[in-house]
């Protein structure tokens, strides 16, 4: 069974512009239009508390992997201090067992 809906308050020139538009993406008229447009508005809006879990937990995943990187860089820079010390007491080693060869 098809409903009627009736729209009011378009100016002639907005439906000229709808008749534009259906013709243009090759629509048989402009309800076919208008059906098209609803349809596809109730299917995303149908999707829309799925797609705030996905964006919830996109959210929390950034988050962490920003955390991760953190810790990554953190880790990192200890370690090339840890290098640096030790080059640096290698240096010195080398220079005092030259200093004292016999």
């Amino acid at each position: 069974m098809k409903t009627e809906i009736k729209i009011q308050g378009l100016s002639k020139n907005q439906i000229k512009s709808l008749s534009s538009i259906a013709k243009e993406r090759g629509f048989k008229s402009r309800n076919d239009l208008l059906l098209n447009i609803i349809e596809e508005f109730l299917k995303e809006d149908s999707l829309a508390p799925s797609a705030d879990l996905y964006t919830v937990y996109l959210k929390e995943m950034i988050e962490t992997e920003k955390l991760l990187l953190e810790k990554l860089n953190q880790k990192e820079k200890t370690l090339q201090d840890f290098e640096d010390r030790i080059n640096r007491m290698n240096m010195l080693t080398a220079r005092w067992l030259d200093y004292n060869e016999f």
